[in-house]
């Protein structure tokens, strides 16, 4: 046997589009062995059945290339339909498969005392689907006892269906797709012929009926057993029907018919969200499609012409008596009565079509019929009691309702009595919205014994749900299937209503006051309105797009039809440590019903190291960041590259969790305008029903209001205002000028600050956007300085000498085979090729030292020239800092415990900003008066044998000059803070302090990595002699930091 688990381990083993559209093309094209059938055990709800991309693939698999596909009805039952994708799509091409546990199985897997009768697990989906269909076709074994792995110390385990969460159904399919391997095995072994239609109806028409409802056991029973063996009916069933020969199998054994009811063509008829008061005339169109229709033989077309017979055990549907069938769309009519069924329950029958002569061989097609009759009219126009009723182990029983006009929320309350013992039962309410899968409206509670909420003798247990008026809703109360004894149960629903006039709230930040509406149509409520501001939300545009053709066999489809895929790149700022949730809102939470084949998304930092990722259902991934810069990758994949390009465009939502809870309006937060802020309101009193009575919350973010109090004009403000807005214009003009210091280029900037220092020649953020533009200057390509921990050399030097760097790093990677003397060999080849490596960035000479004119010629001479036209410009820069910052005043603040002053707050401002401007400009200093001093940055795995002795100590006046900065720094900061971590770490190494410098700039790598930074240290390592932990480090680079993003 051979296995495909198509998961993703990026989503935590979830099946993703690709690998989905993988795994279908290879078994539809695969070189070395023939597919014949597919289990799935597992899939998502689907809000609509509408064709998807993957169920377009899916039909093919079955439709064209005769492989039998069994899927999983699901876990989320007793509920009706709640069969999942698979089998739901919109064909009926997958055999979906219910759970089923037999009396043998309680006793030998679940040693159980007491002898129970043979029922359908508690939580397995029921059907029908939510067009109509069966959802379920036939039910198998549930459990098993299986081998597992030797690593979990075990040789077997009972898997499935042993706790409330349990995937029962993960064992029933496998079943099924055991007994239709069987039957394969046999017809080929006998030589017969057959299509996945030939071997499903016979699966269907010989299955066991059993005592259960059919939502959950589909036509029946499949499985092998002494005393009843479905499989050998099946099996004698096909012999008698099918033929050696492809020529001489019935035309019908190579059809499917297509069963499409009323204007929405739906597979079935289902009638749930009406009332139930007059008959209804429903159109169904039946369509006879051939196996592998484009490459059939049409004769096989022509000869198709059956007498069909028409046959419904149900008097409340009328339907034509007999159909006449060639291989065109036939249509009829069928009449649903509900005059006389029982209201609050849900009735199901089928029409099933025979071939006239034929009768024994069952059904051909049959077209099902699901009617749910609501009860309407509720005590007090709200409230419904039912009556005691005895439930025995694995009885469920269902109430229809329909939600009265008004009511937002309901509350349900059970009681267990005339029983000794605690009870575990299961409420699964249920309501059906148009194109929203079942999640949409569904409440499931277990009352268990080990819960808070344990069902005692005469005990009432209370629960609320969220309803949408209008619509029927089904109360599924349900007993374990596992219960040892009987209980009678009785239970009540009342429902509650406080609704807005609109289900969204939207509010502007900008509006201080907004009037919402909100109505009590059923009863009086207790109103308590409450809004909470979880998350904030901004959309981001892609800054690059590209479509590329994948190729390769599995990202081609048979035959020879290539898969494109779309890589939308955005970039993403976090301000702030937070918790952050990516989502594509144009093709969220949709998978298998998506038009594209498949969506995924990753998430990188700055670094390119991949963070994490996220599919469709982008509820259920978060990643926490640190503040930042990351890219944001979002993968398309389709065969129609038309259909990609109208996606180029596609907007990123990101979602970013508060760091709290905001529970009123309030004036400002610190964000752009455009983005949006969301919660939820709530507007009862009664603290269950706020938790499920919440409606959505947008608050628009717009330019902020000017809160600033006015008052009336007095005699004489207008000389004091003009005044004033003089003061305000020339203050405007100055800050205008300083914005544009840190903007313009170098020498404009130069000429701009000079300006200014004439106007206002002790103004402090003046001399401060100087530095900055300093900064921008020498940190950018010629120069390239680095901003970890010294300004480092230029890049070009660095791209001189890349290959270089990989041969060498190469041949480190070769040395560390176990071999010792290979290892001696390998490394001392190493060293001798470091030893005659260039050095990237030779020592830069001294102010007055005199140049060769080789070191002229190898550019020594520019770089002291630069070095020194950056230091003039920092320790100008910088001595006007100082000189406009009364140091004294400020350490004297400093050093106060209590300010009792008037204008404390004000004072503390003006001294952290200060104490800011000090420290960065005093780290400016000593960085640009250390930086030819300080030992040259690695970029490759160097000899052991490397010196430092071509970095002299700097002279006499720069070692003092260096103390002083060191100790003014320290009197106001500590030496492990951020901002001054790296001016330090060159203080440290022009000291020969390496070991000091070594633990400093380690402790500040473990909070935020970065490649120059890991080179310093891996340089401090190699000066301190710890070649094995530099080797280490260059081993250690092409993972922690990639040259590229990881591929899709």
């Amino acid at each position: 046997m051979n296995f495909v688990l198509p998961g993703d381990s990026r989503v935590h083993g979830m099946e993703t589009g690709t690998a989905l559209s993988r795994a279908m093309s290879w078994v539809m094209d695969n070189p070395f062995y023939k597919v014949d059938i597919i289990n799935m055990s597992y899939g998502e709800h689907s809000h609509s059945a509408v064709a998807g991309r993957l169920g377009e693939m899916a039909c093919d698999v079955v439709n064209k290339y005769g492989i039998l596909w069994v899927a999983s009805a699901s876990n989320h039952g007793p509920g009706l339909s709640t069969v999942g994708s698979p089998p739901d799509f919109y064909s009926d091409c997958i055999i979906g498969i219910g759970a089923y546990i037999s009396p043998d199985m309680m006793r030998a897997e679940y040693s159980m005392m007491d002898k129970l009768p043979g029922t359908a697990y508690t939580w397995s989906s029921r059907g029908p689907t939510t067009d109509g269909g069966r959802g379920v076709s036939v039910c198998a074994p549930g459990g098993a006892i299986t081998s597992m792995p030797s690593f979990t110390n075990k040789t077997s385990q009972l898997l499935n269906g042993t706790s409330v969460n349990a995937r029962v159904d993960s064992m029933s399919s496998p079943h099924a797709a055991g007994c239709a391997a069987l039957l394969l095995s046999g017809l080929r072994q006998a030589g017969r012929c057959y299509t996945p239609y030939s071997v499903r109806r016979a699966i269907q028409n010989t299955a066991l009926r059993l005592d259960l409802e059919p939502f959950v056991q589909g036509h029946g029973l499949i499985q092998v057993k002494i005393t009843i063996i479905q499989v050998e009916k099946a099996f004698e069933y096909l012999l008698e029907n099918s033929a050696a020969d492809q020529s001489k199998m019935a035309p019908e054994d190579k059809m499917r018919f297509v069963i499409e009811c009323g204007n929405k063509s739906q597979k079935g008829i289902y009638l749930r969200n009406w009332l139930g008061n007059k008959s209804v005339d429903v159109s169904v169109t039946v369509e006879p499609i051939q196996f592998d229709e484009a490459r059939g033989d049409d004769e096989v077309k022509r000869s198709l012409n059956l007498d069909l017979v028409l046959a419904c055990d149900a008097p409340w549907v009328s339907c034509p008596d007999c159909l006449q069938m060639s291989y065109t769309p036939r249509s009829l009519v069928v009449r649903i009565n509900p005059h006389g069924l029982e209201r609050g329950r849900v009735h199901f029958t089928s029409i099933r079509a025979y071939v006239a002569g034929a009768v024994q061989r069952g059904p051909l097609f049959d077209i099902p019929v699901t009617v749910v009759v609501p009860i309407v009219e509720l005590e007090h126009g709200y409230f419904f009691k039912s009556q005691p009723e005895v439930y025995r182990a694995g009885c469920v029983r269902r109430l229809f309702v329909r939600v009265p006009e008004g009511a937002s929320w309901a509350q349900f309350a059970i009681k267990s009595s005339n029983s000794d013992q605690n009870q575990r039962m299961t409420l699964h309410a249920v309501q059906l919205f148009p194109q929203c899968c079942v999640l949409t409206y569904d409440h499931y509670k277990v009352v268990l014994p080990s819960t808070f909420s344990c069902l005692y003798p005469e005990e009432q247990s209370v629960t609320s749900f969220a309803v949408n008026p209008g619509l029927t809703l089904e109360l599924c109360v349900a007993r374990w299937w596992a219960a040892p004894h009987d209980t009678t149960i009785e239970f009540s629903v009342s429902f509650h209503g406080i609704r807005p006039t609109s289900d969204n709230i939207t509010l502007f930040s900008n509006s201080s006051v907004q009037r919402v509406d909100v109505i009590s149509k059923l009863r009086s409520e207790e109103i308590w309105a409450q809004a909470v501001v979880k998350h904030h939300v901004q959309s981001l545009l892609p800054y690059e797009s590209r479509i590329e053709v994948l190729g390769g066999l599995r990202d081609t489809i048979p035959v020879g039809r290539p898969i494109y895929q779309l890589v939308l790149s955005y970039a993403l700022s976090v301000p702030k440590t937070t918790e952050v949730q990516p989502k594509c809102c144009l093709l969220n939470d949709y998978l298998y019903e998506s038009a594209v084949e498949s969506q995924l998304w990753m998430l990188f930092d700055s670094k390119k190291q991949y963070l994490g990722a996220g599919d469709a259902y982008s509820h259920k991934y978060s990643i926490k960041l640190d503040k930042g810069e990351y890219v944001v990758k979002q993968h398309v994949r389709h065969e129609k590259t038309e259909l990609l390009e109208k996606l180029q465009e596609m907007p990123m939502t990101i979602i970013t969790k508060l760091s709290q809870e905001v529970c009123r309006v309030f004036k400002s937060l610190n964000l752009s305008a455009g983005h949006v802020l969301s919660g939820t309101v709530s507007f009862a009193k009664d603290d269950l029903a706020r938790r499920v009575d919440l409606y959505p919350l947008r608050i628009v973010l717009c330019e902020p209001i000017n809160w600033k109090k006015r008052g009336p004009t007095a005699a004489g403000d207008d000389a004091r205002k003009e005044s004033k807005v003089t003061s305000e214009y020339s203050d405007a003009v100055r800050d205008m000028k300083i914005n544009w210091i840190t903007k313009l280029e170098y020498s404009a900037s130069e000429t701009l600050y000079r300006e200014v220092c004439q106007e206002h020649p002790n103004f402090l953020q003046t001399h401060v956007a100087r530095l900055l533009n300093i900064d921008n200057h020498f940190n950018t390509p010629p120069f390239g300085a680095s901003t970890v921990c010294t300004y480092a050399a230029y890049d070009d030097f660095c791209t001189c000498h890349q290959n270089e760097e990989a041969e060498v790093i190469s041949t480190v990677e070769a040395a560390s085979e176990p071999e010792q003397a290979t290892t001696t060999t390998a490394t001392s080849e190493v060293e001798a090729q470091c030893d005659q490596q260039e050095d990237p960035h030779p020592p830069i000479p001294e102010e007055n030292q005199e140049v060769s004119e080789e070191d002229e010629s190898s550019g020594i001479k520019r770089r002291r020239d630069i070095w020194l036209q950056w230091r003039d410009a920092v320790v100008e820069a910088s001595s006007q800092v100082l000189k406009c910052v009364d140091l004294p005043e400020l350490l004297s603040f400093l050093g106060t415990k209590l300010d009792a002053r008037s204008d404390a707050n004000k004072t503390k401002v003006q001294m952290e900003r200060h104490k800011m401007a000090i420290i960065d400009a005093l780290c400016k200093k000593g960085l640009a008066l250390a930086f030819p001093y300080v030992p040259r940055l690695l970029y490759w795995y160097p000899s052991s044998g490397t010196s430092e002795t071509s970095y002299p100590l700097p002279p006499d006046a720069v070692l003092t000059e260096l103390d002083s900065i060191a100790i003014t720094i320290l009197k106001l900061i500590e030496p492990s803070d951020a901002k001054v971590m790296s001016f330090f770490v060159s203080y440290y190494q022009v000291r020969r302090l390496y070991a000091t410098a070594a633990r400093l700039l380690l402790k500040h790598l473990e909070d935020k990595h970065l490649k120059e930074g890991t080179l310093r240290l891996a340089t401090l390592y190699h000066l301190l002699g710890y070649h094995h932990i530099v080797e280490e480090i260059f081993r250690s680079l092409p993972l922690r930091f990639p040259e590229k993003y990881l591929s899709f």
